[in-house]
């Protein structure tokens, strides 16, 4: 792979190389550097540098992205709290290589079209009126906190409320937490379905009542822009960059700790849903649009160069 990317690299010969990503990351900065491209920049995307490894294996790898940060142009953390992480918690660099640009994406079809979009997907899923849909959109993988939303999904409907999860996603554990879930009491189907990846989110996003997210480590989670953007409430974990993301008056951002009996007091309040809704999809359409991507990278890059 390093070699591929370096002759690449020679027959393109750039002015500037940007990776992402911890692989991707680290092979092709080595293959720009050992090419001699002056201006090589990072974004970090998250890391991997808790929850992921063991201890050894972790600092091995923040040794190797230390040494990669120093001989880059520059990083970009795509979060304040990212920031904050890479300079202080794990020292990854200094402060004033890093440059925080948030991510940006087309998401003008996220707010067309919603009542008939909402109509269409509900009635797939088959949901009544009344019930309470609330999707958890993500890899099922451990990092993303699964079983703390399953638990506050079986206390809700133990309690009576009329609310039913639509889990879009899949990964490594969709055996485990599907058998979690009927050890919970929950019904596959009536309670919880398991949908697997949605190739157009955004035509099931309006369906929902509430997007969720419980994850244990995140960087700047896409599910809870996109659902702003599609005028949906959203509840979190505090993590990550997350309260960076959530517009004021559009959702919860709760320990994990209080993520269980948020999770009951917002389905047990459709109207504090419906009042909810809506109240961020302005402000992630212009916080998070690919345009105010291009032009921050842009300005960014010629700093750089």
């Amino acid at each position: 792979a390093l070699l591929q990317l370096k002759a690449i690299i020679r027959e393109f010969d750039p002015d500037i190389v940007h990776t992402h990503a911890s692989k991707a990351g680290a092979l092709g900065r080595v293959a720009a550097f050992q090419c001699g491209v002056k201006t090589v920049v990072h974004t970090f995307h998250g890391n991997v540098f808790e929850h992921y490894f063991g201890r050894t294996k972790s600092m091995l790898y923040k040794g190797v992205e230390r040494y990669l940060a120093k001989k880059s142009s520059g990083i970009v953390a795509i979060s304040k709290q990212q920031k904050l992480d890479l300079v202080e918690r794990h020292t990854i660099c200094g402060a004033d290589k890093v440059k925080i640009i948030p991510l940006g994406f087309d998401l003008a079809n996220f707010g067309a079209d919603h009542d008939r979009k909402r109509e269409a997907a509900r009635s797939r899923f088959s949901l009544d009126l009344d019930t309470i849909a609330v999707g958890i959109i993500g890899r099922l993988v451990p990092i993303k906190g699964h079983r703390l939303f399953l638990k506050a999904l079986a206390t809700a409907v133990d309690q009576g409320k009329k609310v039913r999860a639509i889990v879009v996603g899949d990964g490594e554990l969709k055996e485990d937490l599907t058998n979690y879930s009927l050890e919970l009491g929950l019904a596959l189907e009536k309670d919880i379905i398991f949908h697997s990846w949605e190739k157009q989110v955004e035509e099931i996003l309006p369906a929902f009542d509430l997007v969720a997210l419980s994850s244990l480590r995140e960087g700047t989670p896409v599910s809870l822009i996109e659902a702003q953007a599609a005028g949906i409430p959203v509840l979190s974990t505090r993590v990550g960059g997350v309260e960076d993301i959530v517009s004021p008056g559009a959702g919860w951002v709760v320990d994990r700790d209080e993520f269980v009996d948020t999770f009951i007091r917002l389905s047990s309040n459709p109207r504090l849903l419906q009042e909810t809704r809506f109240q961020g999809q302005k402000w992630a359409c212009d916080n998070f649009s690919a345009q105010r991507l291009a032009n921050d990278m842009d300005r960014f890059y010629r700093t750089l160069l």
